[in-house]
């Protein structure tokens, strides 16, 4: 199998619902295309979404070469908060919900729903 159809295929099981499955064909990818930030980012939302915050590295990587996406610190975000990292993530979000991205209400409805959690 070439990189594209892995790619696609990951992609597809993804959003069946079928994480575990995407994040095989994603990790195939990553392994040919490790710089790729599309891939880091898909992969990181598999992991996410199948309860494994090891997605938090994936977004990391994203931030490292990417300092400016906004979508990389919201989900670096959710992965510290579910891991119990609150006021770290927190800040990261915070980045996104009120500086990078200020405009966006799904970010600062998150946000504030974790921001006023105890």
């Amino acid at each position: 199998m070439d990189v594209y159809e892995d790619f696609s295929k990951g992609i597809e099981a993804l959003k069946a619902g079928k994480f575990e499955e995407a994040i095989f064909f994603l990790r195939r990818v990553k392994r040919k295309e490790p710089g790729k930030i599309s891939v880091r980012e898909v992969l990181g939302r598999a992991y996410f979404k199948s309860g494994r915050f090891k997605a938090l590295g994936e977004f990391e990587f994203i931030l490292g070469n990417r300092p400016d996406n906004d979508y990389a610190y919201f989900c670096a975000g959710l992965c510290l908060l579910k891991l119990g990292r609150r006021e770290e993530g927190l800040e990261k979000m915070r980045v996104v919900a009120l500086a990078l991205n200020p405009q966006s209400s799904e970010y600062r409805k998150i946000f504030e729903k974790y921001r006023q959690k105890d």
